[in-house]
C-alpha cells in the first residue's frame, strides 16, 4: 500500500506515458493534477489492459553503413496515419583504385524495390570532371522558384552528352523527383518533356548551375584544350532550343587553364573540373597548375531569354574572364578548390583551397558576384594571391580572405598534404551542405562530413549522433542509426476506449479529483502538442 504522490511522469511533445499503475490488490482513490508552462494538448484515459502504450516497428534495416541524408513515410504499418519508410537518400563509398571520386548519390523506393543512383564525377578517357550539381535535395529544389528539373544525362556515345529538363507535373512528390534525378537512363524513368544533346570531340561533360531556374548550361572540352559552351533554353513542351558557340583557341580553357595544348585525362593526371553556382563559374586546373579561373556574363541581361544566343561566346571567350592565380605551395592533382559553393543565406559564395601539397591546412576566401561582375565586365582581369593569408588586393573585385578551416578534414589516410586527396561537395539541404573526400588512385574508402554555413564542418559521427535521422509526423517519430530506420507512434487511439477522462484538452493547469481506480486500471496521457512538454502526477492512497 502507498499513499502521497503515487506516479508522476513528464510527457515530451507527441509523447505517450503511464503515469500510474494501481496495483496494489486493492481500489485506489487519486487525483490528477498537470501542467504545462507554455500550454499542451492532453488526452487522459484509464486502461485496464497491458499492452504497450506506444507503437514501434522497424521500417527497414539493411547492412549499410553510410550516414542517411532523408527520409521520406508514409503509408499504414502502423496505426492510421502514421509514416513508412520509402526511400534513402545517401553517399555509397566505393574503394576502387584510380578512380577520381567515383562516389553515389542513390535513392532507394521500397515499393518498387528499386534503387536509383547516380555518379557525382566520371572517370577514363573522357573524364572532363564535372562539379556534382546534377541533383538537389528535393527540399532544395522546392526552395529555387523554378517549375523545372534540369538533369545532365550521359546517356550514348562518349561524344554525346544530354541535358533532360522535366517539367513539374512529372514529380509531384519526392520519390518521383529523385526518379528522375538520379535514374540516368531516362528508358527507365518518366518521359522528359524535352531533351536535346551536346555533341563534341574529345573529353567533354556537362554540367548545370543549380541555381539558375531560367536556362541550362552545357559545357564541353576539347582533347586540345579548346573549350565549347552551350545554353538550353525552354520554349514550350517538347521545345528546348540550345545554342552554343564554337570551339576556339581563343577560349578560356586553352588559354587560362591548360597551359598547353593537351588535357587528355588520366587516373594521375585529371583534366581540370568545372564547378557552377548561382551563375558564377570556376576551374580548378589541378595538375596543370594552382590556378583557378572564373568568370560570368558582362551584365545580368545577359541571361535574359532575349540574349540567350549571345550567352555562350560570353562563357568561353577569353576577354570576358576574370582568371585568380593562388601561387600556393605547388599543383595537386586532387585539385585546389575543395569547395565551391553559393550560400544563399548571405548571398556570397564560398571557396574553400588547399594549400598545397605538403600542408593539411584549407583556406576558406569569400565572392560576391555582383562585385566581380561589375569589374570584370567585358575585359579579361587577372589577380594574383601572392599570399593568401593577407592579401588585400583581391578585394575590390569581392573576394575576403576568412581564415583556415581546421574542421574540413577526414582521418589521417585522407589528408590533404596528400596531393592526390580529393573532395566533392554537394547541397543536400535548405542549410546543410555535405563534402565527400577521397584519394585519387587508392582504395582508401571516402568519408563525408557535413556544414551548416561552409565554415564549420563536423564527420558524420559528430553532426548525426546518436541518429541519422530524427523527424517527428504528427504522433509518430522516425529515427534511424546506420542502416535502419524505426517509428514509434503512440498507441493512445486503441486504449481506453470506456475510461475516457479527457479528448484533446488545451490547458496549462490540470486537475482531476474523486477517481477511484480498480486493482489493474493505469492512468494513461498523451500530449497533443508538437512543441510543449507537460507534467502529469497522480496523487492519493491505494487500498489494503
Amino acid at each position: 500500500m502507498a499513499n502521497g504522490r503515487l506516479g508522476k511522469v513528464v510527457v515530451a511533445p507527441n509523447g505517450t506515458s503511464a503515469v500510474y499503475t494501481n496495483s496494489s490488490g486493492a481500489e485506489a482513490s487519486c487525483t490528477i493534477l498537470g501542467t504545462s508552462e507554455n500550454g499542451s494538448i492532453m488526452t487522459l484515459k484509464i486502461d485496464d489492459s497491458s499492452a504497450a502504450v506506444t507503437l514501434s516497428t522497424t521500417l527497414v534495416s539493411e547492412a549499410y553503413n553510410q550516414r542517411y541524408l532523408r527520409y521520406l513515410a508514409g503509408n499504414t504499418t502502423l496505426t492510421t496515419g502514421a509514416p513508412t519508410y520509402i526511400g534513402r537518400l545517401a553517399h555509397t563509398a566505393t574503394t576502387v583504385a584510380n578512380s577520381l571520386f567515383k562516389l553515389f548519390y542513390e535513392f532507394f523506393d521500397s515499393s518498387a524495390n528499386a534503387t536509383y543512383g547516380a555518379t557525382v564525377a566520371n572517370a577514363g578517357d573522357h573524364a572532363f570532371r564535372m562539379a556534382p550539381n546534377i541533383i538537389n535535395s528535393y527540399d532544395v529544389w522546392k526552395t529555387l522558384g523554378t517549375t523545372r528539373l534540369v538533369v545532365p544525362n550521359n546517356r550514348g556515345s562518349n561524344e554525346e552528352w544530354r541535358v533532360n529538363m522535366f517539367e513539374e507535373t512529372l514529380f509531384s512528390d519526392a520519390d518521383t523527383y529523385y526518379k528522375l534525378a538520379l535514374n540516368r537512363d531516362d528508358q527507365n524513368s518518366a518521359t522528359p518533356t524535352t531533351r536535346s544533346a551536346l555533341n563534341a570531340y574529345g573529353a567533354c561533360g556537362v554540367t548545370v548551375d543549380p541555381y539558375e531556374t531560367e536556362m541550362a548550361m552545357g559545357f564541353s572540352i576539347h582533347d586540345n584544350g579548346y573549350m565549347r559552351a552551350a545554353v538550353y533554353r525552354y520554349e514550350g513542351t517538347d521545345n528546348l532550343t540550345w545554342y552554343y558557340g564554337s570551339e576556339t583557341s581563343g577560349s578560356i580553357v586553352y588559354n587560362r587553364v591548360t597551359g598547353s595544348n593537351s588535357v587528355t585525362p588520366s587516373a594521375s593526371v585529371p583534366v581540370p573540373t568545372l564547378i557552377a553556382q548561382n551563375r558564377l563559374y570556376t576551374f580548378d586546373r589541378t595538375s596543370n597548375g594552382p590556378q583557378m579561373i572564373m568568370w560570368t556574363t558582362s551584365d545580368a541581361s545577359g541571361y535574359n531569354a532575349s540574349s540567350a544566343s549571345s550567352i555562350p561566346l560570353k562563357l568561353i571567350d577569353v576577354n570576358e574572364t576574370m582568371s585568380v592565380t593562388l601561387n600556393m605551395q605547388g599543383a595537386r592533382p586532387g585539385g585546389t578548390i575543395v569547395f565551391f559553393q553559393y550560400n544563399p543565406a548571405d548571398k556570397l559564395h564560398y571557396i574553400g583551397l588547399a594549400q598545397g601539397n605538403s600542408t593539411t591546412t584549407i583556406h576558406l576566401v569569400t565572392m560576391d558576384r555582383s562585385v566581380l561582375q561589375a569589374k570584370a565586365d567585358a575585359s579579361h582581369v587577372e589577380i594574383s594571391f601572392t599570399n593568401i593569408e593577407t592579401s588585400t588586393s583581391a578585394s575590390t573585385f569581392g573576394f575576403k580572405y576568412v581564415g583556415t578551416v581546421p574542421s574540413f578534414t577526414a582521418s589521417g589516410s585522407l589528408a590533404f598534404s596528400d596531393a592526390n586527396t580529393t573532395s566533392s561537395c554537394m547541397r543536400i539541404g535548405t542549410s546543410l551542405w555535405a563534402a565527400t573526400i577521397s584519394r585519387m588512385g587508392s582504395t582508401i574508402a571516402a568519408e563525408t562530413i557535413y556544414s551548416t554555413d561552409l565554415k564549420t564542418w563536423k564527420t558524420a559521427a559528430a553532426f548525426y549522433s546518436p541518429n541519422d535521422y530524427t523527424e517527428t509526423i504528427d504522433a509518430t517519430t522516425i529515427t534511424s542509426s546506420s542502416g535502419a530506420a524505426v517509428a514509434s507512434k503512440s498507441n493512445i487511439g486503441n486504449l481506453g476506449a470506456t475510461g475516457v477522462l479527457e479528448n484533446n484538452l488545451a490547458f496549462t493547469q490540470y486537475e482531476r479529483t474523486g477517481l477511484v481506480l480498480s486493482n489493474g486500471d493505469r492512468v494513461l496521457v498523451f500530449n497533443g502538442d508538437s512543441t510543449n512538454s507537460m507534467v502529469m502526477q497522480v496523487m492519493g492512497f491505494e487500498g489494503t
